[in-house]
């Protein structure tokens, strides 16, 4: 009887770790004023008796260590469960400043204990929550031809920004012209301005108005994103042509026997093409019609000259009798 052959069968059974661990999302939104960020890590796979702990490293992105309470390595045990949870401070900046969004970066440390799961690295966003109201700081702004301007001013409400701020201020101009000009406030302020040229195209003239309107164009960046109207978003701008005529003195003294008077009007902040006429009225004080030819009244053209005379008659009373004067 012939033996049969024997055959040794080896067995080898290699340890192969399937335990995943990933962030449940890449990426995580807090408010900067919330306190803390929490992160949630899901394990699966694993061992009914694995003990897995896990290191998950921070990296400053656009944060910094002012920002939150960073930690390298942050260290989280699952114990039993198959979710554990990482609590990152949040720094709280000071809500009358505002900041575009900051950022900070979580990666979960490579170990033999674990593969990495679907998402290993994920991004933080701090959410800037100080909202900034910017308006006009009146509803009435005057100003005049002469000075070739009105100056329109804007506040910031609630606090200041860590970047410049741009606003923009549109109008209809004297002319029926549409215009636009910005105001821009820049890092730590609360104030700007906006200037309106006003041309000195008329002759003299009464008040006139436009409205001055206040519009948030752009919400490009985070920053705009926080930035609101206020109460004032409209403002009248009343534009006053301020010529002004005068005597050049207030006082006129003339002999009696001089034949006229020479009254000198002068003429401030006339405008270039103003063609300017005035009337002087006279009136008796102690002299009478036998003493002045009085006119009423008496019309007086500027032309192209700041200055103009006025000339009354006086008439010669005998100079032989003394009388006060009148």
């Amino acid at each position: 009887m012939r033996s049969l052959p024997w055959f040794i069968l080896v067995l080898c059974v290699h340890n192969v770790t399937s335990v995943e661990v990933s962030f449940n999302q890449s990426e995580y939104i807090v408010n900067e004023n919330n306190g803390s960020a929490y992160i949630t890590l899901i394990l699966s796979n694993r061992s009914p008796d694995a003990n897995i702990t896990v290191d998950v490293i921070t990296a400053h992105g656009s944060a910094n260590d002012n920002d939150y309470g960073s930690c390298n390595p942050c260290t989280i045990s699952f114990g039993v469960s198959n979710t554990a949870f990482l609590k990152i401070p949040i720094c709280n900046r000071s809500e009358f400043i505002l900041e575009n969004n900051r950022t900070f970066d979580l990666t979960i440390s490579e170990s033999s204990s674990y593969n990495m799961g679907n998402i290993s690295h994920a991004v933080v966003i701090i959410n800037e929550t100080t909202e900034l109201k910017v308006q006009f700081t009146e509803s009435i702004y005057t100003g005049s031809e002469i000075s070739g301007h009105v100056t329109a001013t804007l506040s910031l409400e609630g606090g200041n920004s860590t970047s410049d701020i741009p606003v923009y201020v549109t109008w209809i101009d004297l002319c029926g012209k549409s215009q636009m000009d910005s105001a821009v406030f820049y890092a730590g302020s609360i104030t700007s301005h906006v200037t309106v040229l006003v041309v000195m195209d008329r002759p003299l003239e009464g008040q006139e108005t436009f409205d001055l309107s206040l519009a948030i164009y752009s919400k490009r960046n985070d920053l705009l994103r926080n930035v609101v109207l206020g109460e004032i978003t409209e403002a009248i701008c009343i534009i006053t042509d301020s010529t002004e005529v005068s005597f050049n003195q207030s006082e006129y003294i003339v002999n009696e026997n001089n034949g006229s008077a020479y009254i000198t009007l002068i003429l401030s902040n006339r405008s270039p093409d103003a063609n300017i006429t005035v009337d002087v009225i006279t009136a008796h004080g102690s002299a009478n019609d036998n003493d002045y030819g009085s006119c009423n009244p008496c019309t007086i053209s500027f032309g192209v000259s700041n200055t103009a005379f006025l000339k009354i008659p006086i008439c010669n009373r005998s100079e032989f009798i003394l009388e006060n004067n009148r």
